[in-house]
This record gives structure tokens, sequence and C-alpha cells, in this order.
């Protein structure tokens, strides 16, 4: 019997790195995490602790991460302003000019995130 034992063991962590390998992320790709103030099943708390809880106890897919998303993603989450990759995958170290100040895609990107700058809005277009 201690046979079986130690199998089970072996499928325990099996499926806990499965979990592991896939958490459950509030935002989509493209889209940054804001850490606003939010009420979740009527209790009081941040969208970074929400965000916390869903990659550590959720998996991608799982019903209580899809849950997640419905209900937080346009408090949580913000398509960032994209001027680099123009659809597709950005050249980080391509200069661009704005207002006047040269510096690379990857600067003027955390410019943006750290803005808050939206896709679709005036400061983007």
């Amino acid at each position: 019997s201690s046979g079986s034992g130690k199998a089970d063991v072996e499928s325990a962590s099996l499926v806990s790195a499965a979990a592991v390998s896939s958490p459950c992320n509030l935002c989509e790709p493209g889209e940054v995490g804001i850490n606003a103030e939010i009420l979740f099943n009527g209790v009081e708390t941040s969208c970074s602790e929400v965000y916390h809880f869903l990659a550590i106890q959720t998996s991608e897919g799982s019903e209580t991460c899809t849950m997640g998303k419905n209900a937080l993603r346009d408090a949580c989450c913000l398509k960032k302003c994209d001027l680099c990759a123009g659809g597709g995958i950005p050249d980080w170290y391509a200069m661009v000019n704005v207002n006047g100040n040269s510096m690379t895609c990857l600067e003027l990107d955390g410019i943006i995130t750290d803005s808050m700058i939206e896709a679709e809005s005036d400061q983007c277009n």
C-alpha cells in the first residue's frame, strides 16, 4: 500500500505544477493592471489584491478566473496606448520622436504605462 501512497504524491505534485504553469491573468495581453480600489464579493479591496489572488489560487480558463475577468477587467485593466507596435510586434529599440524628445520605444512604453495613457485616447492619437 506504500506504493499507491507514493503515486498519490506524484500525481498531486503534477496537478499543482500544471496549475502553476498557467495562472489566471486578470488582464489580457496588451493591457496593464491599474491598482484601483474596488468591491469584490462585497468586500473592499484593491485590484492588485484580486490580481494576486487569482494568479495564485486559480488557473487560466477556470470558472473563477473567467468570472473574475468578467467582473473586474474594466475596473482593473487598461488597454495601453501602443504607438510602437502598429498592431505587430514592437521593435523596442527603434527610436521615436515625441514632442521633440528622442527616445526608444521601450522608454516610450514605460512613460505610457506610468502615465496610464489609454488606447483611443486623445493623448495616444
